[in-house]
């Protein structure tokens, strides 16, 4: 495994993705902004 610390803006949303998120992406946003936690995320 490799490990790659890369910014948010270089992320691609993957088109054939069948899940529409866009409704949550705001409650996502605040609940990080308001805890102040960013955990990694793995991309394949």
């Amino acid at each position: 495994m490799e490990i790659h610390e890369i910014a948010v803006t270089r992320l691609k949303s993957y088109e054939n993705n069948p899940r529409n998120n866009d409704l949550a992406v705001e409650k996502v946003k605040y609940s990080i902004e308001r805890l102040k936690t960013t955990e990694r995320i793995v991309i394949d």
